[in-house]
């Protein structure tokens, strides 16, 4: 990496540019692959402070722009983020009481070069609010809320290669209707000091709200390993999708009607609009023990982009590569 920053006195302003140069590769005769990518980023920044009697102030800009290049598609791409931001804190009750509120507004701009794709544009303002209280000269209550946002880079949106963990052939493409993904953060604390002791207690909870976990896809159409005597089935895929920074594999089917289900897993369950089976690679099975069912098959079920009252799946070690369709009947019974 090689940079160079410019501050100017007394700090309230900085200049960067920067190149980063990353290569992987790997050997392997099956998975074998080599990438390269090349990021020149320019930023700025500037702010100004300023007290008010109680009140104290800084405002500010922010500028980022990003050239990328890399060996895959999108072979060439540009990231432009212009910024500004306010901050306000103030003290009231004898300076007891802090309150601070602030936002930050952001503009930015994903263009894809070489005609691998477009250009995207947007615009997000992210607020946060805060209060401390001395409830005595020992102990303090605090609160804090607060948003932010992160917008989908160049390949997620327009990414097209050899997938190398697939035996299929197939490639992995980006989502171009990928929007920014956003959070909302609560927090509340209590802070007690006294006699030389500092003890302090936080409680977190974060919401995120996202479509860009699991748009990394790959699909499969394998409508046409189903005849035509499953009238019932509207769409059958092969859906390649990133959980946990890990590839999942899921054969996913689609009813032309609700239909009745009996799952190994579920039970007896009706109105289903969608059923299949996910692959989920040996190095997550540990995690997932750890976070529960709930948890794991809630994540699928977004990467997938499907609600748990339509949609009926089974969570396997069986890999969707080597998928075979296979019919048996017993008297009127077809399976």
């Amino acid at each position: 990496m090689e940079a160079r920053l410019t501050t100017y006195s007394p700090g309230s302003c900085a200049i960067l540019q920067a190149r980063t140069r990353t290569k992987a590769t790997d050997p392997d005769p099956l998975f074998g692959y080599v990438y390269e990518e090349i990021t020149d980023r320019e930023g700025a920044q500037a702010q100004i402070s300023a007290g008010l009697d109680r009140v104290a102030l800084t405002g500010g800009v922010d500028w980022v722009n990003d050239e990328i290049e890399t060996s895959s598609a999108p072979a060439r791409a540009t990231y432009d983020n212009p910024a500004g931001f306010l901050l306000a804190k103030g003290k009231l009750l004898g300076e007891r009481l802090t309150l601070s509120a602030g936002g930050r507004h952001d503009s930015y701009e994903v263009e894809i070069k070489e005609g691998e794709g477009g250009k995207e544009e947007d615009d997000h303002f992210t607020p946060n609010v805060g209060l401390a209280y001395l409830v005595t000269d020992q102990l303090k209550v605090r609160a804090n809320y607060g948003q932010a946002f992160v917008v989908p880079g160049a390949d997620q949106l327009a990414a097209d290669y050899p997938n190398p963990f697939s035996f299929t052939g197939a490639r992995v493409l980006g989502n171009p209707d990928l929007k920014p993904e956003k959070s909302a953060t609560w927090e509340g604390g209590l802070d007690f000091t006294g006699k030389g002791l500092f003890a302090s207690l936080t409680l977190t909870k974060t919401l995120l709200s996202s479509d860009r976990w699991g748009k990394l896809t790959l699909k499969g159409d394998i409508t046409n390993l189903f005849n035509s005597d499953y009238e019932y089935v509207k769409e059958a895929q092969i859906v390649e999708s990133a959980v946990n920074d890990y590839i999942h594999k899921t054969l996913m089917i689609d009813l032309t009607k609700p239909m009745a289900v009996a799952s190994t897993l579920e039970g007896f369950r009706e109105k289903i609009r969608h059923v299949g089976n996910s692959y989920s690679p040996s190095q997550v099975w540990g995690l997932y023990h750890r976070i529960g069912l709930d948890a794991s098959r809630q994540q699928f079920m977004d990467s997938l982009g499907r609600d748990r009252v339509d949609t009926s799946l089974l969570f396997t070690g069986a890999d969707m590569d080597n998928l075979s369709v296979e019919r048996r009947q017993y008297k009127a019974m077809s399976v």
